[in-house]
C-alpha cells in the first residue's frame, strides 16, 4: 500500500492548516494531524504533493460559509422601520377680498346770500368765578413732656460730726475688709457705724490700714472697703467725719 496525502482544515487553531502543508500519512494510520490532532482530509494530488485540485474543495467550503453566514445575517436584521407619516397641514382658506365701496361725491357748502342782513350771534354769558372756601391751617399742638416725680430730699441730718468704727478680725498677710450696713464681709464690727451721710474716713494705724473704697452716694453712704496688713489676730480703727 501507498501512504496517503492529507490536509489539516483546523484553521486558526493549527499552523499545518494556516500553511496549507501536505502531510503523508504511513499506511494503515488514522487521518489524524500530528500537531493539532484533528481529523485530515485525503487529497488527490499524491504524497508530498501541492496540486492545484487540492485548493478547489478548501475554496467550496470557504465560499460556503460565507454563503451561510450571509444568509445568517440578513435572517437576523431587522428591518428598518418605515419614516412616520407627515403631519396633517391645516388647510388655509384665504379670506375673501373686501368690495371696494364708491366714496360719497363731495356736497358743495352753501353759500351766504349777500343780500340778506347778517345778525351777530348774541354774546355768551361768562359763568362767574365761585368764591374759594377759606382753609383755616391747624396749628400743631406741642405734646406736654413728661416731668419726672419730684425725689423727695432726705431729711436733714443732726447726728454727731464724727465717730470711730471698731473692727477686728484674724488677717493673714492683706485682707480686704467691706462694712455695708453695718455688717462686716470677714471678721467682726465691734463698735460704732456710718452714719449714712458724706463723711471723710481716715484710719488710726495708716501704716497697716488704707481706704479702699469710701462711701458713695450709690450706697446711700453705708458701704465702706478698707485694706489691713498684718498676721495673726489684728483690730482696726477707723475715724469718720463731716466734711
Amino acid at each position: 500500500m501507498k501512504p496517503r496525502a492529507a490536509k489539516c482544515v483546523n484553521f486558526g487553531g493549527c499552523s499545518k492548516a494556516d500553511s496549507r502543508e501536505i502531510v503523508t500519512v504511513p499506511p494503515g494510520d488514522e487521518l489524524t494531524c500530528p500537531e493539532c490532532g484533528k481529523m485530515l482530509t485525503a487529497t488527490a494530488s499524491g504524497a508530498g504533493g501541492r496540486g492545484g485540485k487540492s485548493k478547489v474543495p478548501l475554496m467550496a467550503g470557504i465560499g460556503g460559509l460565507l454563503f451561510v453566514g450571509l444568509l445568517g445575517a440578513f435572517l437576523v436584521w431587522p428591518e428598518p422601520e418605515p419614516p412616520p407619516p407627515p403631519p396633517p397641514q391645516d388647510e388655509v382658506i384665504p379670506a375673501p377680498a373686501p368690495t371696494p365701496q364708491p366714496e360719497p361725491e363731495p356736497q358743495p357748502a352753501p353759500q351766504p346770500d349777500p343780500q340778506a342782513e347778517v345778525i351777530p350771534p348774541p354774546p355768551v354769558p361768562r359763568p362767574k368765578p365761585s368764591p374759594q372756601p377759606v382753609v383755616h391751617e391747624e396749628q400743631p399742638q406741642p405734646q406736654p413732656i413728661p416731668q419726672p416725680d419730684p425725689v423727695p430730699s432726705p431729711p436733714a441730718y443732726s447726728g454727731p460730726s464724727a465717730g470711730t468704727i471698731v473692727w477686728e478680725g484674724t488677717v493673714n498677710g492683706t485682707e480686704l475688709v467691706t462694712i455695708q450696713n453695718g455688717v462686716a464681709s470677714q471678721g467682726a464690727l465691734i463698735s460704732g457705724a456710718l452714719p449714712g451721710v458724706a463723711v471723710i474716713v481716715q484710719p488710726t494705724d495708716e501704716k497697716k490700714v488704707t481706704i479702699a473704697s469710701a462711701p458713695q452716694p450709690a450706697d446711700n453712704y453705708q458701704r465702706l472697703v478698707f485694706r489691713v496688713k498684718n498676721k495673726g489676730r489684728t483690730r482696726v480703727s477707723l475715724r469718720w467725719a463731716l466734711p
